[in-house]
């Protein structure tokens, strides 16, 4: 089995930038609620969807994106993670991983904002989707993600067809990615994938045919994460058809408990687990991203205003919320949502500023 790691807006216009603290109930009492909001008020974390078409000399290129981007967590900077996001997504050799997108969009060509003159040559579409998500944090210690990149191009497309997917976990104090070269030991890579495989079959968390797929010829990529509690194991299978033609490729992510692991991992990685959390002094210079045109405004004659009374906005969160199940413990969280309006009455650059777990940075949408 051949193993390897996958290191894996339009016109200028007036905005006003609100916040909005919205407070969350659940069941019971849940502890140390004053020393969580401290901690994540050193949070930031934007929340990015966009789907547009780019035109390049006649190559149609079908842009969609859904990100969770850190910005800063416990006042940490992140650009070694940013420039290995920017790399692997994007394929652009940048620190900053906001900066990383738009050159990016940059090479799809001009975004098409209206009608084409003439019908488009389907043989030069291509399809390319983007996924970043924030998997886990622990304040102060580390913060794991999943990202995936899948570049489809048609036959007389000029892009090069791309589908990689990998989980990792970042070390904020050493500003270091663990993956899985230096969470496992080389050895013990397939050990660490059938201990996976076998404790997520035992508890029925797998999918009925992962076994005979991971059976099959292709490759086998994998890639693995820490979490608070679980282990992530993000498997990457080739496929092929009986004509031996490739398909695309089937993707596992598994959540194993770490008990069941934790002594199979090397020390640094273990380390994580007890390393106590350290929260940087807030950043004089820090500047939040716009995704847009024009300037943000944060002085303006008249407020932005949902719906018809007062508590428009409250109820209609109320009614919406959707919190998962690990926090029906918790009798209440505050999180704190930052956003752009704009002049339609449209939300853009929607940004966690403060979060509502002790594990992750919001838990809710």
């Amino acid at each position: 089995m051949n193993w390897r790691t996958i290191k894996s807006i339009i016109t200028d216009m007036k905005r006003i930038l609100l916040f909005l603290t919205i407070m969350l109930t659940a069941s019971t009492a849940f502890a140390q609620e004053d020393a969580n909001l401290r901690v994540n008020q050193a949070y930031s974390v934007v929340y990015h969807d966009e789907h547009a078409l780019y035109n390049k000399d006649g190559d149609i290129n079908v842009l969609d994106v859904k990100m969770e981007i850190p910005e800063y967590l416990s006042f940490s900077r992140l650009k070694p993670m940013h420039a290995y996001l920017s790399k692997f997504l994007m394929q652009q050799k940048c620190d900053n991983l906001f900066q990383a997108f738009e050159l990016f969009k940059q090479s799809l060509g001009t975004k098409v904002t209206s009608q084409f003159d003439s019908i488009p040559d389907d043989s030069r579409f291509c399809d390319i989707d983007i996924r970043l998500n924030l998997l886990d944090y622990k304040p102060g210690v580390y913060c794991s993600m999943r990202a995936a990149v899948k570049i489809d191009p048609r036959k007389n497309s000029r892009m090069k067809a791309v589908d990689m997917d990998v989980v990792f976990t970042y070390d904020l104090t050493e500003e270091q990615i663990f993956d899985m070269d230096n969470m496992f030991a080389k050895t013990r890579k397939l050990e660490a994938l059938d201990q996976a495989v076998l404790v997520c079959a035992m508890d029925g968390k797998i999918e009925p045919n992962m076994m005979e797929l991971l059976g099959q010829e292709g490759d086998v990529a994998l890639s693995t994460a820490l979490g608070n509690d679980i282990i992530y194991f993000d498997i990457q299978k080739e496929m092929f058809d009986a004509n031996e033609k490739k398909l695309p490729n089937r993707y596992f992510l598994l959540n194993v408990p770490t008990n069941s692991m934790k002594n199979m991992l090397l020390p640094e990685a273990r380390k994580l687990y007890k390393k106590p959390g350290k929260i940087n002094n807030p950043l004089e210079d820090a500047n939040y991203y716009y995704f847009g045109d024009g300037v943000v405004e944060t002085q303006v004659d008249s407020s932005a205003a949902y719906g018809t009374h007062a508590k428009a906005l409250s109820e209609y969160v109320s009614d919406n919320i959707i919190a998962p199940s690990y926090t029906t413990a918790r009798k209440k969280g505050t999180v704190m949502i930052q956003y752009v309006v704009e002049t339609d009455g449209s939300i853009s650059n929607i940004r966690v500023v403060r979060g509502g777990a002790p594990r992750h940075g919001c838990c809710y949408r």
